[in-house]
């Protein structure tokens, strides 16, 4: 992930990554927390293509 985040921030003009996690998925949180990611909303409802929406944590990383 530290090179992807290197690529983004350095090459590019992105200032902010958002990443999108199932409420459920709580290891893939803890992932993005250790990598410098903020929990910044939680629980919230989005619509992936299931049949029913997802309930969704998201986190953001700023340059």
């Amino acid at each position: 992930m530290d090179a992807l985040k290197q690529y983004l921030f350095n090459k590019t003009d992105v200032r902010k990554i958002t990443a999108h996690v199932m409420t459920e998925n709580k290891d893939s949180g803890s992932v993005l927390i250790k990598n410098g990611f903020e929990a910044k909303w939680k629980d919230l409802t989005e619509g992936w293509g299931f049949e029913a929406p997802v309930r969704v944590d998201k986190y953001i990383l700023k340059k």
